[in-house]
């Protein structure tokens, strides 16, 4: 198996500047979460949508892609509306339920789908993916062996999916 370069992806306002075709890039910004949520979701989309689609095909005519793994997710998922209600501006709260995220190259099955949400992305339909699978999955599709990867917290040997962890096999081409 190849071992895919990971591009972790927050917000790519600034990714054409950087020029960092093949490398690992992190970009964000302090704006996220952001109220009102319809205007800052719009804005923030527009931000994103047309350098996402000029590094994914940059990557793709260049021949990169295949070799290159591109990840879109956040550090947590968002409900629809603020804690309390939603008044006139719903905010997004914190979401321990569910989290959606894309990927794209690096061996990933264009197209493919694992889990989903409810019409209200608060929780999960169907069977739950745990982010234990999330991270055998990366781990895998980066090369790496989820059972063999340790590092050390407080003098103890640990590994990133220490309880279990199953590639998501599905979304791997």
């Amino acid at each position: 198996m190849k071992r895919a370069t990971l591009i972790p992806l927050a917000t790519l306002c600034i990714i054409q500047a950087l020029g960092l075709i093949g490398n690992t890039v992190y970009a964000a910004t302090k704006e996220w979460p952001f109220t009102p949520v319809k205007a800052g979701m719009i804005r923030h989309c527009r931000e994103v949508d047309q350098p996402i689609a000029g590094l994914l095909t940059d990557l793709k005519q260049r021949g990169q892609l295949e070799e290159t793994l591109v990840v879109w997710a956040s550090e947590m998922g968002r409900t629809p509306f603020r804690n309390g209600g939603l008044g006139k501006n719903p905010g997004r709260e914190h979401n321990s339920q569910a989290l959606c995220m894309w990927m794209a190259g690096g061996d990933v099955k264009g197209g493919a789908t694992a889990g989903e949400t409810d019409d209200f992305s608060l929780r999960s339909a169907g069977e739950a993916i745990h982010i234990r699978d999330v991270h055998a999955t990366l781990l895998n599709l980066m090369g790496l062996d989820d059972e063999k990867l340790e590092y050390r917290q407080s003098g103890r040997r640990r590994k990133l999916t220490d309880i279990g962890g199953n590639i998501l096999n599905q979304i791997i081409t």
